[in-house]
């Protein structure tokens, strides 16, 4: 089900910047997105639920990030990422 697929990530990475959007954001690159994650969480009163992409057209909700996954897919991005990041951004 999720993480999605290469082929289906490569296909909405391709989508975004054809339309000139970025396909990374700084905020990604904070060490405080995991910690913001869980304070978001708790400020919910329980369970975290984001909407993810499972194919094209197809979201899939999950309350459940594994914290590795997130880096390397934060990582991956990065290095393909057009977008230029602010000096001081530490890379997961």
């Amino acid at each position: 089900m999720w993480p999605v697929d290469g082929h289906i990530a490569g296909r909405a990475i391709r989508l975004l910047n054809t339309l000139g959007l970025p396909d990374l954001h700084p905020a990604l690159q904070s060490p405080d997105l995991l910690d913001g994650l869980q304070r978001f969480q708790q400020h919910l009163g329980g369970r975290l639920t984001l909407t993810m992409i499972q194919s094209i057209g197809r979201p899939v909700e999950v309350h459940e990030i594994d914290h590795d996954t997130l880096r390397a897919a934060v990582r991956e991005l990065s290095i393909n990422a057009d977008l230029a990041l602010p000096a001081g951004t530490i890379r997961l």
